[in-house]
């Protein structure tokens, strides 16, 4: 990933401002009885109606048997990650986290979020508390003088300190005209 110009980072957040409201549209049909193949559906028209594409329809990632066939990644409950959107139905009192990427322009964005559906147990409100604070715990050190073991050590030292498993292995990476830049973080 190179140091983008400051058109380049305009284009990426109008892109990012797509994606935002691409989750946002989403969100408002996360409830019980809808499938993820209809929450996928919602996602690719709502992205190609601002101009956009879906970043993960028929991405293809170095060593994939096939292209991804789908706009969003929806994994429910213990579904870690990269859920492919299917037939089940949310149930009241399921997790699911939406990841979704968008190309605009030229230039992807990437993003997730977790949404419990209804109203959700207090450990599911507890963990969607807890990993909201540690994300904006990392972002705060996300400057010029910190590294990225110190990014990853306010992370997790809150997560630990407040009950929650650290899933390791999971990384994030650099974005722009690729999907996937360096660094791995």
């Amino acid at each position: 990933m190179g140091i983008k110009t400051n058109d380049e980072i305009a284009i990426m957040r109008m892109g990012g401002r797509i994606l935002a409201d691409t989750l946002e549209k989403v969100s408002q049909y996360i409830k019980p009885n809808i499938t993820l193949k209809e929450l996928d559906q919602i996602a690719q028209e709502y992205i190609e109606s601002k101009n956009a594409q879906p970043s993960f329809l028929g991405y293809s990632p170095e060593g994939a048997s096939f292209p991804y066939r789908a706009s969003i990644c929806a994994s429910v409950n213990d579904s870690v990650v990269h859920g492919i959107p299917n037939g089940y139905k949310l149930k009241d009192g399921d997790i699911i986290t939406i990841d979704l990427g968008v190309y605009f322009k030229g230039y992807h964005t990437d993003s997730a979020k977790t949404f419990i559906v209804g109203t959700g147990s207090k450990e599911a409100r507890h963990l969607l508390e807890t990993t909201e604070a540690a994300l904006y715990l990392g972002i705060q050190k996300a400057k010029a003088g910190h590294t990225l073991g110190d990014i990853g050590y306010a992370i997790e030292s809150y997560a630990k300190k407040n009950k929650i498993k650290v899933i390791e292995g999971l990384t994030g990476h650099g974005i722009g005209r690729n999907l996937h830049e360096l660094p791995t973080v």
